[in-house]
């Protein structure tokens, strides 16, 4: 079986979850996996096969059972706020420690706010996603200056997303004979920050 810790954020809380997936995997749905990983959801089952060097029917087979076992699900629709009119920005904001439970009653009421966590370390506060219509482009320095009139947040930190690509989760290492280890991640990291 594969263990994984999922964290995710809905509209008013963050949320984290052990899930426990029961998952025997033979070789052929572990290449598959991995293929889907590497090339994306819209490689066809006959591409699959011709990979692998496996019938197409046999692919359709083994995608049909991973989906049963909840390993794959349909692909979710990608929007791109900037088209849509939307901005979006990342707001580090650095609070007082008796202030963090109203920061956090204000950040769940604001409609701007998609998202937000915890942050701990050199940045200890908060860490909010905020959209924000692009024909307002002031409305979250407003904010922020709201914010810092009523004494709540003394430091903040913007950081505008104007273009970024969202990546899937990586299958490999879930994997039960995988050799991943935090090293590898910690690899991969120095290499995107170059």
């Amino acid at each position: 079986s594969v263990s994984v810790h999922l964290n995710y954020f809905n509209r008013r809380k963050r949320v984290g979850v052990l899930v426990k997936i029961p998952v025997p995997l033979d070789d052929i749905e572990k290449k598959i996996l991995i293929l889907l990983q590497t090339e994306g959801a819209k490689i066809s089952t006959s591409e699959i096969g011709k990979r692998l060097n496996i019938p197409d029917r046999t692919i359709r087979y083994r995608v049909n059972k991973l989906r049963e076992k909840g390993l794959l699900h349909p692909p979710k629709l990608q929007t791109y706020e900037r088209k849509i009119g939307l901005g979006e920005r990342l707001l580090l904001l650095q609070t007082y420690p008796d202030k963090e439970e109203l920061l956090t009653a204000i950040l769940d009421e604001m409609e701007p706010v998609y998202y937000y966590t915890q942050t701990y370390g050199k940045y200890q506060g908060f860490m909010a996603y905020i959209m924000y219509p692009l024909v307002t482009p002031r409305i979250v320095h407003e904010i922020i200056q709201e914010l810092e009139h009523l004494g709540i947040v003394k430091e903040t930190f913007v950081f505008d997303l104007v273009d970024y690509t969202r990546k899937g989760a990586e299958v490999e290492p879930l994997l039960p004979d995988s050799k991943w280890d935090i090293s590898v991640w910690m690899k991969k990291v120095k290499r995107i920050l170059k």
